[in-house]
């Protein structure tokens, strides 16, 4: 017979809708009906990842992914990083350089791919290829191939620098034995293996004697 609709619901869990319907027929009489319609997706998940550096870092980084879909795997270069806790994200440290392919699936076995490419970690040492000094100016020579050099300091002891230069070139207001340090963009820091002495004072002559020469004919 006829029934007047009175109120609907309705709860979508992993593509699946399960509506509830709540009438009356033409007896008055309350009838419930549940009805699931599943919606067939064909679009891959939608994921984002964060967290690739945009400085320097001379750190392990962590990539994380979020996405809006609930996922039955997620592999970054082929490694599973999907908990069994989460199934909406995942985390991966990385320790290098490089580009990483991660690979979202869906419940339904549809596929999102996205790859990262990390240029900002830096974990390498500048080298010092040079010291040298003219009076009381010290000029240093080195390199770094990652992110280049960005300071330079000479220190009295063998404690980290407090002040550092831009220049490579450091006129020192003493004479003495100098520590030479240089620091790359990511914060590496390397200490030259020798020190260099300034000296610009003159030699002074403190003790003279005559010689005395004797002549026998």
């Amino acid at each position: 017979g006829y029934i007047d609709y009175e109120h609907y619901s309705y709860v979508e869990v992993n593509g699946v809708t399960t509506i509830t319907v709540t009438g009356k027929d033409a007896c008055g009489n309350e009838v419930i009906a549940t009805y699931e319609v599943t919606k067939d997706s064909i679009e891959g998940p939608q994921f984002e990842v964060t967290g690739n550096p945009e400085g320097w870092t001379n750190q392990d980084v962590t990539l994380e992914v979020y996405s809006s879909d609930v996922l039955s795997g997620l592999t970054v270069n082929a490694e599973s990083i999907l908990s069994d806790d989460n199934k909406y994200a995942g985390n991966v440290v990385i320790t290098e350089n490089g580009e990483y392919k991660f690979v979202a699936t869906d419940t339904y076995g549809n596929v999102s791919e996205k790859t990262i490419t990390v240029t900002k970690i830096d974990k390498q040492l500048p080298v010092i290829s040079k010291v040298e000094n003219k009076g009381k100016d010290i000029t240093i020579t080195a390199t770094d191939e990652i992110s280049g050099v960005k300071e330079y300091a000479i220190t009295k002891t063998t404690e980290s620098p407090v002040e550092w230069s831009k220049s490579n070139v450091i006129k020192t207001t003493e004479d003495g034995t100098f520590y030479i340090w240089v620091k790359d963009n990511a914060g590496n820091v390397t200490m030259a293996e020798n020190a260099i002495v300034v000296d610009t004072t003159a030699p002074t002559i403190t003790d003279s004697k005559t010689a005395t020469f004797s002549t026998t004919l």
